[in-house]
């Protein structure tokens, strides 16, 4: 969970939301506008425990099971963060974020089909979303289906041409069909946009 916002804000945030809370113990946004400031100060457990009375008074929204999904995920819990997530696209089925955040739990959990299931949906509903594109090249490159990776790399850059990584990752693929010019070039436009950037 991570914002500008500083964390003075939220700290106020908590207190007026905490004030709501007394004046209508029964409102679920309110527990869940409290979850989310929790988390983003790093209280996870009070996250955890506001997005449940959340959802107890209100299993019916999905930003809510969202939200706890992203608590249980940095708590590197990513199970109960796939469930959650799952149970938000099942409320809210173009819920683009809970798709993201679902690819991102299959991913380190190295699901790979389930995640590249996943970020197609979410190019179908967010077709700029450049992120996706190059998602999809990765687990292409995993399977070592090096053409389908240029494809989608080719597409993230177009999105967002200072996109470094894609130019790196596409060079490797380049590099794995033997294409060695255009790998250099890819690494070097990579290079020229993150000086910084590993090229191993």
């Amino acid at each position: 969970m991570k914002t500008e916002t500083q964390p003075a804000d939220y700290k106020q945030s908590v207190k007026e939301f905490t004030k709501e809370i007394e004046l209508n113990p029964k409102n679920p946004d309110a527990f869940n506008g409290r979850g989310l400031a929790y988390g983003y100060l790093g209280s996870f457990d009070k996250a955890l425990n506001d997005f449940n009375k959340s959802i107890e008074l209100d299993s019916s929204n999905p930003e809510v099971y969202c939200n706890r999904g992203a608590v249980y995920y940095f708590l590197l819990d990513y199970q109960n963060a796939i469930k959650d997530y799952t149970k938000a696209i099942e409320l809210k089925p173009s819920y683009t974020k809970a798709f993201i955040n679902r690819a991102h739990a299959y991913m380190d959990l190295e699901g790979y089909t389930q995640a590249l299931r996943d970020y197609t949906k979410v190019i179908e509903l967010k077709p700029e979303f450049a992120e996706a594109y190059y998602n999809c090249g990765l687990i292409h490159s995993h399977f070592e289906e090096y053409d389908k990776a240029i494809g989608f790399y080719t597409r993230a850059v177009e999105l967002k041409p200072d996109y470094s990584k894609a130019y790196h990752n596409r060079g490797v693929a380049y590099y794995k069909i033997n294409d060695f010019e255009n790998a250099n070039s890819d690494w070097a436009r990579a290079i020229n946009l993150d000086p910084g950037i590993k090229t191993d």
